[in-house]
């Protein structure tokens, strides 16, 4: 297959794809076709058709003569270990991110760096600061999903890389069992079971529509920085409440008795209810500095 071939089945696996993967593989494609010469020829390039998505392994199709086309893991696209052998590597490079396949037969590997986005470890210390444990769960290899970790330079934050969807439910479902509270923050499809499962779950901007269907919240800015917010707003909500409950049973409990025994007036009793009202209202309303 030419680089042509492979470029114009990528693009076509991965159009209307939401993964962050599947996504800088298209604009990487299509970049690339956009730079071609006019006329070279990518009408004639192979089609892919009957294209759908396996949530944790990745993009399936099929070529006009039926052939079977992957994109993903290695396990995915070739009956091979997780790991490929040295037979399948370039030659002087690391293990291939991403592989694409035509039925069992490996024909590319695409190497794929993971940055973190720049509001990251901002967030992560936020949350750190209002005493949540953090945890990482993803689908990806176990040393990249370390390597990132480190990155962020966050002792307390534990990552887990190579979990498959129905993994990644299990560890949730363990850590409720134990008795935590679980909140999910996630935007792709292999994200929507333990999005639907968390106690409460968070789809960021530009999440894939199952996740935007399976959260609690969806955060319309773009970033991270939204979900500490809301977190934080979420507890100072939290606070309010209470402090407006005590105060109104407290308020009751001690002007009630003194006007059904007379020591207050009704027009004293009327003024002393409108404070207490304007006295809660005041002090949710702090909520919006």
């Amino acid at each position: 297959y030419t680089e042509a071939e492979i470029w114009a089945f990528v693009e076509q696996l991965t159009e209307n794809s939401h993964h962050p993967l599947a996504m800088a593989l298209f604009r990487a494609s299509a970049s690339r076709f956009a730079s071609a010469e006019p006329g070279s020829g990518r009408s004639a390039l192979p089609a892919v058709q009957a294209i759908e998505q396996k949530p944790g392994l990745g993009m399936q199709g099929q070529t006009h003569n039926g052939k079977r086309v992957r994109l993903g893991s290695a396990s995915f696209v070739q009956a091979l270990p997780a790991t490929p052998s040295d037979a399948n590597r370039l030659e002087g490079a690391e293990i291939a991110s991403l592989y694409l396949g035509i039925e069992d037969e490996l024909i590319a590997g695409f190497w794929l760096n993971d940055r973190p986005r720049p509001d990251a470890k901002a967030t992560l210390l936020e949350l750190q600061k209002l005493g949540l444990d953090l945890w990482v769960l993803s689908g990806d290899r176990s040393d990249r999903v370390r390597a990132l970790a480190k990155t962020l330079e966050l002792p307390c934050l534990q990552a887990i890389g190579e979990l498959q969807p129905e993994e990644k439910l299990q560890k949730l479902r363990q850590l409720q069992t134990s008795g935590h509270n679980v909140g999910m923050v996630g935007d792709g499809i292999n994200d929507a079971p333990v999005l639907a499962q968390a106690d409460l779950s968070i789809a960021v901007s530009a999440s894939a529509p199952l996740a935007k269907q399976r959260a609690d919240v969806y955060l319309l800015r773009p970033g991270l920085r939204g979900v500490a917010e809301f977190i934080n707003m979420a507890q100072r909500t939290r606070t309010t409440l209470k402090q407006n409950v005590a105060w109104a049973i407290g308020y009751n409990l001690t002007a009630i008795p003194l006007a059904a025994l007379g020591i207050i007036g009704p027009a004293w009793a009327a003024v002393g209810m409108a404070s207490s009202s304007l006295l809660v209202m005041a002090n949710a309303a702090r909520l919006l500095r």
